[in-house]
């Protein structure tokens, strides 16, 4: 029994689904012409134009990089100074407070 139903099922397969529109397609405003215009006005660029875009590419990321890599070493210059000024500050407000005789008021802070 069992293996008559299930034979059965496999053999019976479901009927095809029906794909249903529901939104229609825009309509074509311009007359049939003005698409071929369109069409042999829009050539590709050519193999040269793109290389001589890709080689200014290349030549505008060197430029980039540079420029980065210049501005990599004044921030770490930036940052040098700041932390020797920040340095010399704490130490002088350090002073301040050892010859104030409060310098248990400077750990606490």
């Amino acid at each position: 029994r069992y293996r008559r139903r299930r034979g059965a099922a496999e053999s019976c397969s479901p009927p095809p689904i029906k794909v249903k529109r529901h939104l229609t397609p825009p309509p074509i405003v311009r007359a049939p012409s003005q698409f071929q215009e369109d069409e042999v006005k829009s050539s590709e660029p050519s193999i040269y134009k793109l290389a001589a875009q890709v080689k200014k590419l290349r030549k505008e990321n060197i430029e980039l990089r540079d420029c980065n890599a210049e501005l990599g070493v004044e921030l770490a210059e930036i940052r040098n100074n700041f932390d020797t000024l920040s340095r010399g500050l704490y130490a002088k407000i350090k002073r301040t407070f050892v010859e104030m005789g409060k310098e248990n008021k400077y750990y606490a802070n």
